[in-house]
């Protein structure tokens, strides 16, 4: 799903495509994808619990953490994104991200991911296995 996002910095704030989509078969996981003008778009995973309760409260610790913007922007959510050497601050409209949750509920109940999980692909994909 298409999902507005500005880079948020101290002086500039920068419009950025972004993409937020939901594979069934990591059902546990969202991916959000961000174009920056290179051919490959950069690809962050993290919870879909964590991007849910970014939505009430502030989430996360380390690499990804969300909250609401409730002083410069209500009804907009921050999304914190920290690699090896930088860190970038991106805002989306929560509504945007309550829509896409919305969406990935209906291919799978929170909750019922377990059910949707092969944990025999899983078990061998960590111990270096190759996918049956």
């Amino acid at each position: 799903m298409p999902v507005p996002l500005e880079v948020v910095g101290s002086d500039l704030t920068v419009l950025v495509p972004g993409f937020l989509w939901y594979d069934v078969g990591e059902p546990y996981a969202v991916h959000l994808d961000i174009y920056t003008g290179h051919s490959e778009p950069i690809t962050w995973f993290f919870a879909r619990d964590l991007l849910r309760t970014g939505l009430r409260e502030p989430a996360g610790h380390g690499d990804v953490t969300i909250r609401t913007d409730s002083r410069e922007r209500p009804g907009h959510v921050l999304i914190t994104l920290t690699g090896e050497h930088s860190t970038a601050l991106m805002r989306a409209q929560a509504s945007d991200i309550e829509y896409f949750l919305r969406q990935t509920d209906d291919l799978v109940l929170p909750g019922t991911e377990h059910e949707h999980l092969d944990l025999d692909t899983v078990v061998g994909q960590l111990l270096g296995r190759p996918a049956p």
